[in-house]
């Protein structure tokens, strides 16, 4: 799969750059897409099934979404702070895409989602629009 956020390509010549646009998009068009995440504030809390280190499935019993396989992954990211404070963090960070079904109706969702590595506990960042 690729990346959540199409943007227009640009080809580097010997002088000179061009823009071009995604497949089956202007270059008009394309300028006008914009990818955003909305935070979830507070995070929400989340079951993860892994296969092979990996997250297969999440589970969101406090929300009405948030539940399903996931279908898409991009990650871990790995980040950490305050490591010489006795409040130090470490967490991992994914992008996934999630095939959410409510129902009967199926839809795919991309959120951020967090491992927390000194607590051991996964949460949805937020989610992209």
């Amino acid at each position: 799969m690729r990346h959540f956020c199409r943007e227009a390509k640009t080809v580097i010549g010997k002088r000179k750059s061009r823009r071009v646009a995604p497949p089956g998009l202007s270059l008009q068009s394309s300028r006008e897409l914009v990818t955003a995440m909305r935070i979830f504030r507070p995070p929400e809390l989340v079951s993860v099934v892994l296969k092979d280190g990996k997250p297969a499935r999440i589970d969101c019993p406090q929300a009405r979404n948030g539940n399903g396989e996931v279908i898409w992954m991009a990650g871990p990211w790995r980040f950490s702070g305050d490591w010489w404070e006795q409040n130090a963090w470490a967490r991992d960070e994914w992008d996934i895409a999630v095939q959410e079904k409510d129902e009967g109706e199926s839809a795919i969702v991309l959120y951020r989602m967090v491992h927390d590595l000194l607590n051991g506990i996964w949460f949805l960042e937020g989610a992209y629009d």
